[in-house]
């Protein structure tokens, strides 16, 4: 039995052992703003910049492929080619929602063609109106709500223009446009619900807009 073991695997070639096929890694990263509490990933809006980077690995090691001719295309057009561009930059097309399509190719790898295409998610900026209490309950005489931006082409919120509102009525932050600070009637009215709007835009670029709503009971 040893014998006829050793005869069937002495035909397997010994530079076969241990090969792996390549994987191709396409990194991205899109540079629109989140809060420092957020730890997700980074989403682009229209227009918003995004770096993406290449790694090849093989048999558990990255490869070096500084030599190596790229082709990076963006929903089929062309955006960079040449010889070991490894990270590349662009921007999201101009439309509200949808994805995009980032593909990369190495038409000469070790003599075969790697194609890797990733899809990139293009949403709408978002806001969130923070209360200070979860339990949809605010108290007596006043409460300050916070505000939290998503995913709008800024390095600040200081950028963006905040207009809150107390019951579908204009309300003027004190201080820190980014807060509120909303009054609440006298001991009548407990019980009643408290209505809290933000709308946000970007002056520099009026298309990106979010807003919120919350309703607070007074207790």
């Amino acid at each position: 039995m040893f014998a006829l073991f050793t005869v069937i695997f002495g035909f397997i070639p010994y530079h076969a052992i241990g090969q792996t096929e390549p994987e191709v890694i396409i990194n991205w990263k899109a540079q629109s703003y989140t809060p420092s509490s957020y730890f997700g990933k980074s989403l682009p809006i229209s227009k918003t910049s995004i770096v993406a980077s290449l790694e090849i690995l093989q048999g558990g090691k990255f490869v070096d492929i500084s030599k190596e001719t790229i082709y990076w295309y963006v929903d089929n057009r062309l955006i960079f080619s040449g010889k070991g561009p490894q990270r590349v930059s662009f921007r999201a097309p101009e439309q509200l929602q949808g994805s995009l399509s980032l593909r990369v190719e190495l038409p000469s790898y070790n003599g075969t063609s790697l194609i890797k295409a990733v899809t990139i998610p293009i949403v709408r900026p978002e806001v969130i109106i923070i209360a200070p209490s979860q339990e949809g309950k605010i108290s007596l005489p006043s409460t300050t709500f916070t505000s939290a931006p998503y995913f709008f082409n800024i390095t600040n919120p200081a950028e963006l223009s905040f207009q809150w509102s107390i019951n579908d009525e204009p309300a003027i932050p004190t201080g820190n446009p980014t807060m509120l600070t909303a009054t609440i009637g006298g001991a009548g009215a407990v019980g009643s619900s408290l209505r809290i709007g933000l709308s946000v835009i970007n002056p520099a670029y009026d298309f990106e807009t979010a807003q919120s709503t919350i309703t607070m009971t007074i207790r």
